[in-house]
């Protein structure tokens, strides 16, 4: 009898909390889409978006079985990004935002980077990189953060909601402060949109 495989697991879970960015997130569920790493998952929050954003998030998860849209009602983007975290079924997780986008390598380089070191975060893009060691830099934005998922999972980490802005850095305060091994990936590059 034909047995129904379950899809690999994917190596790297991409969460994308939205809330109203129609007119970028095209151009950043596309750039996921282009990576030439294709073992990945997308998981789309939309946080309550009162534009088109929730419409461009399904219409991408109905072409592509990797994407995930979940729904959620406006509670902030740390809310969204632990929605996320808690469906997410990769070995690893990193986090996109929905007005940006990343190269077409960034996974490549960032499972690359994490495997070699072993590590549980691996800090993503060369500006960050080059602001280590860690008394230079006292907090890591998101884009900047690439981590195994049973890290947060066994240290009871999620993203403080209710604290905006400046969520992403105690976040990344707990992360640093409990990770032993970290890696580094300056060619990660992800474009930040400058709002």
């Amino acid at each position: 009898p034909m047995t129904r495989t379950r899809p690999p697991q994917p190596q790297v879970s991409v969460i994308v909390p939205v809330y109203n960015q129609e007119q970028y997130l095209e151009e950043c569920i596309s750039s996921i889409r282009r990576q030439t790493l294709a073992e990945w998952e997308c998981i789309i929050v939309n946080d309550g978006s009162s534009d088109s954003s929730g419409e461009i998030a399904r219409r991408f998860s109905e072409e592509d079985s990797r994407i995930r849209c979940l729904e959620q009602e406006n509670r902030g983007v740390s809310s969204a990004r632990n929605l996320g975290m808690r469906h997410a079924s990769g070995r690893y997780l990193c986090f996109v935002d929905g007005d940006d986008f990343i190269d077409a390598a960034f996974l490549k380089h960032l499972l690359d980077a994490s495997d070699r070191g072993a590590s549980d975060l691996t800090v993503a893009g060369k500006l960050f990189c080059d602001r280590f060691p860690p008394d230079k830099i006292p907090a890591l934005p998101t884009c900047g953060i690439f981590l195994r998922r049973e890290f947060p999972l066994k240290n009871n980490l999620e993203f403080p909601e209710g604290i905006h802005p400046c969520e992403d850095g105690l976040f990344s305060h707990f992360v640093l402060a409990l990770t032993e091994k970290i890696s580094f990936c300056p060619e990660a590059v992800y474009h930040y949109r400058q709002q």
